[in-house]
């Protein structure tokens, strides 16, 4: 398990990364663009992704809007979206995967005898 850390070690810079409302995780938060392009992400809003120090987070830009999202959860987006295409009782990619690497193998190794 993670550890949780409080903070990123930074100090907080005056009106670096401060909110002008006490909104949810949902939205709200208002923030500014700090030395070097920095944006601190708000420790409500990084607890309610499930995000700590050292995660990496993907992005994409929609409609001019900047999303970010933990690879965990991107990778579960993922893995939900393959398994609607894999019918109940079929073989594993996997299995096929190994079973072709190995007859492959297999013919290689005959061939080099």
């Amino acid at each position: 398990m993670t550890k949780r850390v409080s903070g990123f070690g930074e100090q907080q810079q005056p009106g670096f990364g401060s909110r002008l409302d006490q909104a949810s995780p949902s939205g709200g938060a208002r923030l500014k663009i700090g030395p070097g392009g920095r944006v601190v992400i708000p420790a409500d809003l990084r607890e309610a992704m499930g995000v700590v120090e050292g995660d990496t987070l993907l992005t994409t830009l929609v409609d001019g809007e900047l999303r970010l999202m933990p690879v965990a959860t991107a990778l579960a987006e993922a893995r939900a979206l393959v398994r609607e295409f894999i019918l109940p009782g079929s073989p594993s990619a996997v299995d096929e995967l190994i079973l072709d690497r190995r007859r492959e193998q297999a013919e290689e190794d005959l061939k080099n005898r």
